[in-house]
């Protein structure tokens, strides 16, 4: 009985270990595709196309990624990731593509298969993401293949790393004047609708998006009114 309990007790653990040698490779790999193919925060989605070998390895590791030994923050580490790879793959896999809204369901009705679900880019978004992370920076980080999103990042998320990003990414973002306009002489802010289309995640009102802008931003922006400009949905492409 207790070789029994014992040779169970190895194989727990080796399982254990070959599971989080195969978590490493894919954040790994992740990694090493985004600093071949993201530059200056575009995609060289033309350079992917002529040679899909690592984007269709990939694509696998998030189908078979096993989140059952997976921490908080590595779960997220691996939805972020997975969400900007299949990005990627349903630019290429349809090119060409003058904007992600050129092709018809590419949000709501192309589904992956991602850590053991079939799931459409959305619902990895909306129905995993936003409600079971609860954290309103993943916005900066989630990238949906056209201009009006925040730059891609060439850096994979990691356990280590997510929550550190996430403020470097929303950081960055504030401060873009590209992404946040702010007109200092009238008190306006003109905001990414990216704040409009999830206010709810801003506290559900302008003073809330006005709040958490002001948060990160380099410069006293309490009290400015609120305005959206119009999102670029051309492709980010290189």
């Amino acid at each position: 009985m207790k070789n029994l309990l014992f040779g169970l007790l190895i194989m727990l653990v080796a399982g254990l270990h070959l599971n989080a040698q195969s978590h490493s490779e894919f954040f790994e790999s992740v990694d090493k595709f985004l600093k071949s193919y993201v530059v200056e925060g575009k995609v060289d989605y033309d350079a992917i196309a002529n040679n899909t070998e690592q984007l269709t390895a990939l694509s696998k590791q998030i189908a078979n990624f096993d989140l059952s030994e997976s921490s908080f923050n590595e779960q997220l580490a691996f939805y972020l990731n997975a969400y900007n790879v299949l990005v990627i793959q349903n630019v290429v896999d349809n090119s060409p593509l003058a904007s992600p809204l050129d092709l018809k369901g590419f949000f709501d009705e192309l589904t992956f298969e991602v850590a053991g679900e079939r799931l459409t880019l959305n619902q990895i978004e909306n129905e995993i993401i936003r409600p079971r992370f609860k954290d309103p920076r993943i916005h900066f980080a989630l990238v949906c293949g056209a201009n009006g999103c925040p730059p891609i990042t060439d850096t994979a998320f990691t356990a280590n790393n997510v929550d550190e990003m996430l403020a470097s990414l929303t950081s960055m973002a504030i401060n873009d004047p590209g992404f946040v306009k702010v007109d200092h002489s009238s008190g306006a802010i003109y905001a990414s609708e990216i704040f409009k289309w999830y206010i709810v995640d801003f506290g559900n009102s302008a003073e809330g998006v006005v709040g958490f802008i002001n948060s990160y931003s380099k410069d006293e922006l309490g009290g400015y009114a609120l305005d959206y400009y119009s999102y670029d949905w051309q492709l980010n492409t290189k």
